[in-house]
């Protein structure tokens, strides 16, 4: 069995509100998921896109969450997401747009 990445980009129209995403995942939600069955959490400030025709920049945040199986996301996103996505649209959904993304760790080179 591999292990399972599963990244959630998360959006804003300012720099400030990642700011404030930042602080509330590092202030309880990424150590939530990983009592829910992630073996970590790694957070990080995307470069931010440049305006287009009409739309604004947007400022991004991208946390990525390691399971050490497929089973165990399963039963994370069956039994503990739903509470803590549900949480953070209340917080977040009117402020940003969300992307979910999963796949199986096919490799890894370190140094």
């Amino acid at each position: 069995m591999s292990t399972v990445i599963y990244s959630v980009t998360a959006a804003f129209a300012s720099p400030e509100m990642c700011d404030r995403y930042i602080e509330w995942l590092m202030g309880g939600h990424c150590r939530a998921v990983i009592e829910g069955g992630a073996l970590r959490a790694d957070i990080a400030r995307l470069d931010s896109d440049p305006p287009s025709a009409g739309s604004p920049a947007r400022h991004r945040v991208q946390v990525r969450y390691v399971f050490a199986s497929r089973d165990t996301l399963d039963r994370y996103v069956r039994e503990i997401a739903p509470a803590l996505r549900a949480e953070g649209v209340a917080l977040w959904g009117a402020l940003a747009t969300f992307e979910r993304t999963v796949g199986d760790v096919v490799g890894s080179i370190e140094r």
